[in-house]
């Protein structure tokens, strides 16, 4: 057994099942969550829990922006409400070799190009965030 740290993962993007750059930076979102419903028998009686349909919420990945990235960014843009989105997370084991992952699928539901700003020296970063299926398919 082996504890994993937030940046032993290798994040792989697909649209329309193609892939989209080689690795990507961040991941994050995607929880799935149940409607919290919940009713009382009557007499006074606690409140019992029900449950109800889970959704899964959106995830946004991130991606050093590079001459690369910027011919394939359009790309994600022309697809926003339409492209299907594949996003994998492979978590690496302490060598940097695959261990376990996770792929979420839904559409991309929005793009951000990166803001520009001649007076700083921040690394830019694509953004996309996608509204994914309900059930995520292990690796």
């Amino acid at each position: 057994m082996f504890y994993i740290r937030a940046d032993m993962a290798d994040i792989k993007v697909r649209l329309n099942n193609v892939p989209m750059g080689d690795q990507w930076a961040t991941f994050e979102g995607g929880a799935l969550e149940a409607d919290d419903q919940k009713t009382r028998p009557g007499g006074m009686e606690n409140q019992v829990a029900i449950g109800g349909p889970a959704s899964r919420s959106d995830v946004t990945v991130t991606t050093q922006f590079t001459d690369a990235i910027a011919g394939i960014a359009k790309t994600f843009e022309n697809s926003v409400g339409t492209g299907a989105l594949s996003i994998t997370v492979s978590y690496l084991n302490m060598s940097g070799k695959p261990d376990q992952s996770f792929t979420q699928t839904g559409i991309v539901k929005s793009v951000q190009i990166p803001n520009v700003d001649v007076n700083a020296g921040d690394v830019a970063f694509l953004t996309v965030i996608g509204s994914m299926d309900q059930v995520a398919k292990a690796g």
